[in-house]
């Protein structure tokens, strides 16, 4: 009765800190990068004085000191085994013990030992273990003071190292999100240095396509600017051309015109004279003919008278 009381309290005693652990290891490897989650290790060392060694042999206590009260439900043990026994057994447990952890690493105390990390971690190498420490030496006298046999004792020492490894194999510590957070610094870094290497790139390329848009536009403007001083200085030539053409064809019927009214008043002068002296020829043959039939009128009436 008092055994499986004891194993109650023990178990309770981790249920409780459940929650401590999960505050302690902060993050599970499932959530951890593809390229974290194939070396992450147990967490970062836990200090002697565990508290799941404490609330164990808390659980252990309790459960020797209901026995003491209810001496009548004791169950009938095994008596205590000799000095040897426990020793050997202890002996096993540290063995054990020593087999399945390895030595952790301190945290990171200075930017030294933080460079060197980033180093380590751009370099590839899986970080180094920690190691999740147990008293399993008060553990175990812990559960020889309840009643438990070497045997019994010993079996719940490694069952509870194992619970203990399996629950925190999971999860990441803090020094690999550490690690995590200076590589992904160092790849923002070398990010950053690209993109204004990049950007200082993209601005010289536009910056010497913009000086040879400009030259072309030079280029342009002065063919252009050529092209319409020579087509304004044909066309200048050509007006001058034509106007002087003009002018000498004007000058050319001017000068018909004058020689035509010339001839026309030669012609009118001509008609002119020509006509006055017709016109005395005629007024002298009226006279005459005038005079000889007034002659020949006096001449038949003197004869006829």
């Amino acid at each position: 009765m008092a055994s499986r009381r004891a194993l109650s309290h023990v178990v309770s005693a981790f249920r409780a800190n459940k929650d401590l652990v999960h505050a302690r290891y902060h993050q599970p490897r499932s959530q951890l990068p593809a390229h974290l989650g194939s070396w992450v290790q147990p967490a970062r060392p836990i200090s002697s004085n565990n508290c799941l060694a404490a609330n164990a042999a808390q659980a252990v206590g309790k459960a020797s000191e209901e026995q003491a009260e209810h001496p009548a439900a004791k169950p009938v043990a095994k008596p205590a085994p000799a000095v040897t026994g426990s020793t050997a057994a202890e002996a096993r447990i540290r063995g054990h013990a020593a087999e399945s952890e390895v030595v952790a690493k301190a945290p990171l105390e200075s930017s030294r030992a933080a460079s060197q990390m980033e180093r380590g971690f751009q370099s590839g190498l899986p970080p180094s273990p920690s190691v999740v420490v147990i008293d399993t030496l008060e553990l175990l006298r812990g559960f020889e003071r309840a009643g438990f046999s070497a045997q019994q004792a010993e079996a719940i020492t490694r069952a509870t190292l194992a619970v203990t490894k399996s629950s925190v194999d999971p999860l990441a510590t803090k020094s690999d999100l550490e690690r995590h957070i200076l590589g992904q610094l160092s790849e923002l870094r070398e990010f950053k240095q690209d993109i204004g290497s990049r950007h200082r790139e993209a601005a010289a390329n536009s910056k010497h396509m913009a000086d040879m848009v400009l030259a072309e536009c030079e280029k342009l403007r002065a063919e252009l600017r050529y092209t319409h001083e020579k087509v304004t200085s044909s066309q200048k030539l050509d007006l001058n051309l034509e106007r002087g053409r003009i002018r000498d064809d004007l000058t050319a019927q001017d000068n018909k015109m004058a020689a035509a009214e010339a001839r026309l008043d030669r012609e009118m002068a001509a008609m002119r004279t020509t006509i006055e002296a017709a016109k005395n020829d005629v007024i002298k043959y009226a006279v005459g003919t005038i005079m000889s039939f007034g002659a020949l009128s006096l001449g038949l009436m003197r004869l006829l008278g």
